[in-house]
């Protein structure tokens, strides 16, 4: 014997759609931070514009999803993030 495999099972067709954490804006695709909108401890409404990426030449923005204070930003201008990083972390009210 030559040594041990373990095996786990997975579903063929894995859900896309992600369990996020409450308050949390995630990053839709791979893509480029253009511009943070938004700062630390600044207080956002349901709408307001958070963050431009750019992906496969298009700018996307992304808005706050409910009223809030913005807790932690997690990246900076210029940085390359993968789909489904946090971006953001906002505290609701």
């Amino acid at each position: 014997m030559l040594g041990t495999l373990n095996l786990k099972k997975a579903d063929r067709f894995p859900s896309k759609e992600k369990e996020v954490e409450k308050g949390s804006c995630t990053a839709p695709m791979p893509s480029q931070v253009i511009d943070i909108l938004v700062k630390p401890k600044e207080q956002v409404k349901e709408g307001d514009p958070l963050v431009i990426l750019s992906s496969m030449k298009m700018e996307n923005t992304i808005y706050a999803s409910e009223n809030g204070v913005v807790e932690e930003v997690f990246t900076k201008n210029g940085e390359n993030i993968e789909a489904g990083f946090t971006i953001l972390k906002i505290n609701a009210n």
